[in-house]
């Protein structure tokens, strides 16, 4: 911990709590029932607020051995360690917890949302990740959380005042952060209804309409063809996926394309797992060029990303596949096509698999597209090469502005309980003292 104020003083978690941790009960979900006591689960606290999520599971009352009291405190012990809840009987009703989450009973109620806040400072998330044990997941038991170091005020009105201020300025940042995300919320509904208009109905809104025939295509200009992706791939191309088992990865190898490679707009340059030449020449039907598109079959189902020159040669996995755009189709307008909305609802519409979704080679060489003319087809990818940027670029602003938000409440957090930060607050004739146990 850094040095603090000299009104200050650290103290042990297990200091200023009673009774010591208490784990949740292990019930099982197939214990669970439509109505009775809230099971708070890890999964059902959200990490940056410690708010509770709106929708959980129950439990009988029979299957628990005890409640949660006003003012406790959960913190989670597996997975995503330090998750921490503050429980209200008011507002949150009779509610158990589960064996992922360690209970705490903060001794005085001046502590309760005080030690909360702390809880999502830089000072105790340290801690906690720098004594984790780190196996299969993250695990913090008990003992360790209450080992922790809180940083705590002299007086009780300090901490007090603290957690007020910190409740009323937080509450001001995420209204601001809630703004961003509807605003980012807004312009990509804009750029993903500019792209689906684009792509299945044109940039002439006077034009005539016909029924494409095909359910999640729509109408189409009555102009435009329908073709499936087999049609219009290169003649001596195959839709196919790529390597079954690539080995090692090996250096200076040939890079293959994973879905997990496609997080982002566009395929990156580096960063590629490599598989032998041999293992690639085996499979030389799915190597790819500049200009294929490669499309994510399991995982981000349907996902298309273009192939940049620097990946020509490169090869994928059975998680992806590529078409080889034939001359009848442009490259980056059947790339817009199949990124759009309505398509991307298809695909998932159509995906197979209980474990895990995905769309078969059949499915996607039997995917009818819009078929404008070759000019049309480029008109649009030039239209949309022209308003997409501007709308990207204020996505990435609003992006930034809540960054900074989310910087700014972290800061603030963790500046306010530890002092760093004056809060001031008229003092009261009395206030309990602390004793460590």
């Amino acid at each position: 911990m850094s040095l603090l104020s000299k009104d200050w003083t650290n103290w042990k978690l297990k200091w200023l709590c009673t009774g010591g941790p208490v784990y949740g009960e292990n019930i099982p979900a197939s214990a669970y029932v439509p109505q009775g006591l809230r099971f708070i689960r890890t999964t059902d606290i959200d990490g940056a607020s410690g708010q509770l999520l709106e929708e959980g599971v129950f439990v009988s009352p029979d299957a628990v051995s005890e409640t949660l009291a006003d003012g406790d405190l959960l913190l989670s012990r597996s997975g995503t360690i330090g998750r921490s809840f503050l429980y209200d009987l008011s507002s949150h009703g009779p509610c158990a917890f589960a064996g992922y989450l360690i209970r705490f009973r903060p001794k005085e109620p001046y502590l309760r949302r005080f030690l909360f806040w702390f809880t999502k400072s830089d000072g105790f998330l340290d801690q906690v990740k720098s004594a984790a044990v780190e196996s299969t997941i993250s695990n913090f038991n008990g003992q360790r959380y209450a080992e922790v170091e809180v940083p705590v005020p002299f007086e009780p009105f300090r901490a007090q005042a603290i957690a007020a201020f910190l409740d009323r300025e937080t509450a001001k940042i995420d209204a601001l952060v809630a703004e961003q995300e509807r605003l980012l919320v807004l312009l990509e509904e804009k750029r993903q209804t500019g792209i689906a208009n684009a792509v299945t109905r044109g940039l002439d809104p006077t034009v005539p309409m016909k029924d494409s025939g095909v359910e999640w295509l729509g109408q189409v200009p009555a102009h435009w063809s329908v073709a499936t992706t087999n049609v219009l791939k290169a003649p001596a191309s195959t839709i196919t996926y790529g390597i079954v088992q690539a080995g090692p990865d090996i250096e200076g190898g040939i890079p293959y394309v994973r879905t997990s490679d496609m997080r982002g707009t566009e395929l990156p340059l580096t960063g590629y797992l490599r598989t032998t030449p041999e293992i690639a020449a085996a499979y030389e039907r799915s190597s790819i060029k500049a200009g294929d598109l490669v499309i994510a079959i399991r995982a981000s189902i349907g996902k298309t990303l273009i192939v940049p020159p620097e990946l020509a040669g490169g090869n994928l996995t059975q998680g992806t596949a590529k078409i080889e755009p034939g001359r009848n189709i442009l490259g980056k307008f059947l790339c817009y096509v199949l990124n759009s909305v309505p398509c991307q609802q298809h695909f998932a519409s159509i995906a197979k698999g209980t474990t895990f979704k995905e769309i078969t080679l059949e499915m996607l060489r039997k995917l009818k597209v819009p078929q404008p003319s070759s000019a049309e087809q480029q008109r649009i990818v030039e239209y949309l090469a022209g308003v997409l940027p501007s709308i990207g670029q204020l996505i990435s602003e609003a992006e930034i502005a809540r960054g900074l938000l989310h910087e700014r409440r972290a800061a603030l957090i963790s500046a306010a309980v530890t002092g760093k930060l004056d809060v001031r607050a008229p003092a009261p004739a009395t206030g309990p003292a602390l004793a460590a146990e």
